[in-house]
């Protein structure tokens, strides 16, 4: 069974299951509540006589608009789900999607936003937030810019704006793919977003970085975020990138998890906005020949 561990802290937090993430957060926060599938955002916005049935998880007092929350739960029986995150860079823990599959494929068509990752006040903890807005085999990118769908969208955007001010985002900025966007480099030791996927045999982390006496655990130079530059300690998953493809097949059966790259978040400010579409693959692997 694949395992899902968050990065230590000072008592030691070690998750051995994939629905430990909500217990560890339910620790955390408090109440647990499970947004039911014919509540979800994607339901209220379907058409279609056949409802999803994928669900969506809050935690403690869910600072998040309508129908967010911090889990997407992806039941088996939806063919394809479109996800709307906006992934704050001072959420250690990240956001997670439960119910994925072996060969199941992951895009991202589109990512947006600048963080800050360095700034001389703490910032006050605010966690991202998740949802459920679409189901269904046709599923496009330009499902996100629907007459129906982009105002919901719009709307949790200007929510996300007021807890992470944009006027904190002025010191070591760096878009969704960990560029800055005015000198254009490419930060290797934070910044970004990091996808970490289930493989069987090793534990599903929510990868760091390290601080400037462990460079062994930056992305690799020149700061290229694909799988040659990788850092050791990743043993499964990927940076968003603006070079290569963000499509990815999930190698294994578990839970993924969205976060921000850093080793140390109590500085951060900002967010990122990702639209995420999931697809179920056949559960066979390819065989190149």
């Amino acid at each position: 069974m694949n395992t899902l561990n968050l990065p230590k802290k000072e008592n030691g937090t070690t998750i051995t299951s994939s629905t430990a993430f909500v217990n560890h957060l339910k620790a955390k926060h408090g109440q647990v509540r499970t947004i039911a599938a014919d509540k979800t955002i994607a339901a209220r916005l379907s058409k279609s006589s056949k409802k999803p049935k994928s669900t969506v998880i809050t935690v403690g007092e869910n600072l998040a608009p309508d129908g967010f929350g911090k889990v997407v739960e992806w039941h088996e029986e939806d063919e394809a789900i479109a996800i709307v995150a906006f992934l704050s860079a001072a959420d250690e823990n990240g956001l997670a999607i439960t119910g994925a599959k072996r060969t199941d494929k992951m895009e991202f068509p589109f990512a947006t936003g600048n963080a800050s990752f360095s700034e001389d006040t703490e910032n006050e903890h605010a966690d991202g937030f998740i949802s459920l807005v679409g189901a269904g085999a046709d599923l496009a990118g330009s499902y996100f810019l629907g007459p129906e769908v982009l105002p919901v969208i719009n709307e949790a955007e200007k929510f996300a704006k007021s807890l992470f001010p944009e006027k904190t985002v002025k010191t070591k900025r760096r878009d969704a793919f960990g560029v800055d966007p005015g000198s254009g480099h490419r930060a290797k030791q934070e910044g970004g977003v990091i996808v970490s996927l289930p493989k069987k045999g090793f534990t599903t982390h929510v990868f760091t970085s390290g601080n400037n006496d462990h460079r062994e655990r930056w992305i690799k130079e020149p700061g290229t975020r694909d799988s040659a530059h990788m850092p050791d300690q990743i043993t499964s998953g990927f940076f968003l990138s603006d070079q290569f493809s963000n499509d990815h097949v999930i190698p294994d059966d578990g839970v993924i998890i969205i976060a921000p790259w850093d080793h140390k978040f109590e500085d951060n400010f900002g967010f990122y906005r990702l639209h995420i579409i999931l697809r179920r693959g056949n559960g066979k692997d390819v065989v190149v020949e």
